[in-house]
């Protein structure tokens, strides 16, 4: 692996790891459980763990990032994570879609993104 994107990689998981450990809990009173327990059956690859969210809530929006939204912090959506700049690299052309999409309109999304896969597909 290309050390630059082992640092990106590496980067992104404290990054999503103290969203979710730190931040939403705070600043949300949420401590979002299932994400923390698929980071750590993942091994704590964050990387991976978005794949799989992305997998699992291909097709419409999660009961957490509607808490997000409902208390004005989709900023620290994992989705919101995938828009940085410094972290798209890290994902596909589809990939980034499905997250504008789901960052756009966190309650349903415009597209979809094949569960079986995580191959991005379109609607």
């Amino acid at each position: 692996m290309n050390t630059n994107k082992a640092d990106l990689l590496r980067e992104f998981n404290r990054a999503f790891q103290y969203r979710y450990t730190v931040e939403i809990p705070a600043k949300v009173g949420y401590r979002p459980g299932r994400i923390i327990e698929m980071l750590r059956k993942n091994g704590g690859d964050a990387h991976r763990t978005v794949l799989e969210l992305m997998g699992r809530y291909s097709d419409h929006g999660s009961d957490g990032i509607y808490r997000l939204h409902m208390a004005g912090c989709l900023h620290l959506s994992f989705e919101a994570l995938m828009l940085e700049y410094r972290f798209r690299p890290l994902f596909t052309d589809e990939q980034i879609r499905w997250a504008e999409n789901l960052f756009r309109n966190p309650l349903k999304t415009e597209g979809s993104f094949n569960r079986t896969n995580g191959q991005g597909r379109s609607a």
